[in-house]
């Protein structure tokens, strides 16, 4: 069984992908973190405009909602040992918090598994994603725990507890950054 941690090897390991600007944006971490363990792994099993980080704000509230749905299904434990490996001692990642390599380069680094069972289907991964702890700290862990532990001041019927508003359509206020559009009449709000 693939731990997900890797080890030193004497090889140098290509990166197949680019430096990558997200936005600052918490729905966005979250559509790129989506967009990574996902479709840039080979894993192409979300629509395009929950993983199109870069145009996140074009989202409706309900597309939002499915973004935090599909980033809770597919959490990182349905893909560490399989498709993405943690790389804290930066022996693949070296400087930088992520890096792809293609399956046939990480095989050689560690236990990685072509095919994959994802929601009871199989998949045929292409790349292997590298990443530090705290690559998903900033893209999974801490917006997760602001969409669903922050402290937001949403609509009356939230009464404000340190929750994701449950209707998804309660006003947002700058510190949670979830950029979710909302428009309510006065006497809604608190």
């Amino acid at each position: 069984m693939p731990t997900g941690t890797t080890t030193s090897f004497p090889f140098d390991v290509s990166d197949i992908a680019g430096l990558t600007i997200v936005p600052d944006n918490d729905i966005a971490r979250l559509m790129y973190y989506l967009n990574y363990v996902t479709s840039a792994v080979g894993l192409h099993i979300l629509q395009d405009d929950l993983i199109a980080y870069r145009q996140y704000q074009h989202l409706s509230n309900i597309r939002s909602s499915h973004v935090i749905q599909a980033t809770n299904k597919y959490g990182p434990n349905e893909f560490i040992g399989k498709v993405i490996s943690c790389d804290n001692d930066n022996n693949v990642t070296k400087n930088s918090g992520n890096k792809f390599v293609t399956i046939g380069s990480a095989s050689a680094i560690v236990s990685v598994d072509k095919e994959l069972t994802i929601s009871r289907r199989t998949w045929t991964a292409k790349n292997v994603m590298f990443f530090k702890s705290a690559w998903l700290a900033r893209f999974y862990t801490e917006p997760m725990a602001l969409v669903y532990f922050g402290t937001n001041h949403h609509c009356r019927h939230c009464e404000g507890k340190p929750c994701a508003c449950a209707c998804l359509t309660g006003p947002r206020t700058p510190s949670n950054r979830l950029g979710l559009k909302a428009t309510y009449p006065a006497d809604v709000l608190k």
